[in-house]
């Protein structure tokens, strides 16, 4: 019964499909698809599949079949809209696809596109179209089907994923790491060859883009000072490197500008284009006698957390700052979530406005969201490291999540374990506790979720070097009302 039932829900899935489309069928045998666009006592018109517009003779068509018009919101959206212009017909064809409904109507009106104007990208990417040897092809396997006829006429056979001469098959079997499949001709070349045509060097094993150039320049130098062998990447200013494996500097490159991408998108929007130019370089080492050895070449010197981010290249994972927490880090594998946790807090430190600093707790808070919008966790704690080693109990921060950081500042309340917010403002990061670090958390999380305008102008737009009338200024509130509003969120009285 259950075949039964599957075999007549896919033939009417099948049918009703088949009845949205118009078929042209000829005497020669051939069947066009697509939309009939004119249907004269001379010749019909036809888009197909492809979007292109066929003409054919009247004597030379067998049969017309039509399927179902379009719907009637699409028909009146395209009221109005010149049908000569593929820039005002892409328009409604977006609009269309916007609406999640259309979906038919959206293709069609794609192919209408494509129909004026062929090299139409947008158009072409919505429909799932591929370009190969300068021929469109509908989707991946129409593309395969007709490269392996290409092929096969050159007396070419597939091997893997790839297409080779017979002479070439011992070769490639014999030296599999010396081949490769070229994306663009679908043929097996010799890796070497294919990537200096691509532009590509080599360092150590590894192949690099042409525009990875800054990073090899700064593996290179740590080559020939410490002797060690690196390996990295570089995307978009972005530069990682370090005695760690390519892949993992690839992925940490996504992450440091995942980070960008969300304190952009959190705090300064409207000056995206500054925060995404700016260069920074991250270098890791697997101990620390090899992050104390780079520093005393003279690298990594910096005297500020502006200084830090936009030019020191930090250790992470074995980090030279002795008083801080992060020593212990080293331990436990989070070089990754530093890293990331070190874009929140360096981009925080540059952006505030003020003859002052900005208060730690911020640039820490900074740190732990950046950490959190691109793990899901937070791992770090930036504490003093005397005061990480004095407590009874290793406190559970690591690997919190924002909402678990709430409810542990809720219970550090009622056990009587914070400090004010004026205090919060105040206090250093090397005296800073676990349950300051976690009251920063969330103190961050309220200000931004409750007066988010007020807070990015308390951040950026004040120049008072008195922390508590800026508040006044800005919020609208001094510490003792703020702390009042924020106790009554969390449920404290």
């Amino acid at each position: 019964m259950r075949v039964a039932l599957g075999f007549w829900f896919w033939f009417i899935v099948l049918a009703l499909s088949l009845s949205a489309q118009d078929f042209v069928r000829l005497h020669s045998g051939e069947r066009i698809r697509g939309e009939i666009r004119n249907d004269s006592a001379k010749s019909v018109q036809v888009i197909d599949h492809l979007g292109q517009l066929r003409e054919f003779a009247k004597k030379d068509v067998k049969s017309i079949k039509k399927g179902r018009p379009l719907q009637a919101k699409v028909m009146k959206r395209l009221k109005g809209v010149d049908a000569k212009s593929p820039k005002a017909l892409f328009e409604v064809v977006q609009w269309a696809n916007q609406q999640g409904k259309f979906k038919r109507a959206t293709a069609i009106l794609a192919r209408r596109v494509l129909a004026l104007d062929s090299n139409h990208l947008e158009a072409r990417a919505l429909l799932g179209h591929i370009r190969t040897f300068d021929v469109w092809y509908l989707n991946a396997n129409t593309r395969d089907r007709a490269v392996a006829k290409i092929m096969k006429a050159k007396g070419l056979r597939l091997q893997g994923k790839g297409w080779l001469d017979p002479l070439q098959l011992d070769l490639v079997k014999a030296n599999p790491k010396d081949w490769i499949v070229d994306p663009d001709s679908f043929r097996w070349r010799i890796l070497r060859e294919l990537r200096e045509e691509q532009g590509m060097s080599e360092w150590g094993g590894q192949w690099y883009e042409f525009d990875e150039a800054r990073v090899l320049e700064e593996m290179a130098v740590v080559k020939t000072e410490l002797s060690l062998k690196c390996q990295g990447a570089e995307s978009k200013k972005i530069v990682v490197y370090g005695t760690i494996s390519r892949k993992l500097a690839q992925e940490h490159v996504l992450e440091i500008l995942k980070a960008r991408d969300w304190y952009v998108k959190t705090f300064c929007p409207q000056d995206a284009l500054r925060v995404g130019l700016m260069p920074a370089s991250i270098v890791i080492f697997r101990s620390l006698p090899q992050a104390q050895a780079f520093i005393d070449k003279g690298h990594g010197v910096c005297h500020s957390a502006e200084a830090e981010f936009a030019a020191f290249c930090r250790p992470t994972g074995a980090m030279a700052m002795s008083d801080y927490s992060q020593l212990t880090q080293q331990e436990r594998k989070t070089w990754r979530h530093d890293g990331v946790a070190r874009v929140g807090m360096g981009l925080m430190a540059m952006h505030w406005t003020g003859q002052s600093e900005c208060p730690d707790w911020i640039d820490n808070a900074a740190a732990h969201h950046a950490e959190f919008a691109v793990f899901g966790r937070i791992e770090t704690v930036w504490i003093a490291l005397s005061r990480y080693a004095r407590q009874e109990r290793t406190r559970s921060d690591q690997g919190r999540t924002i909402k678990a950081a709430k409810e542990m500042l809720i219970e550090d309340y009622k056990k009587h374990r914070t400090i004010t917010v004026r205090q919060l403002f105040s206090r250093r990061t090397n005296q800073m506790t676990a349950a300051d670090d976690t009251m920063g958390v969330v103190l961050m999380t309220y200000l931004l979720e409750k007066y988010r305008a007020k807070w990015l102008k308390f951040l950026f737009k004040s120049t008072s070097i008195n922390l508590e009338k800026r508040a006044q200024l800005q919020l609208g509130m001094n510490f003792p009302q703020l702390e009042a509003k924020f106790r009554t969120w969390l449920g404290i009285r």
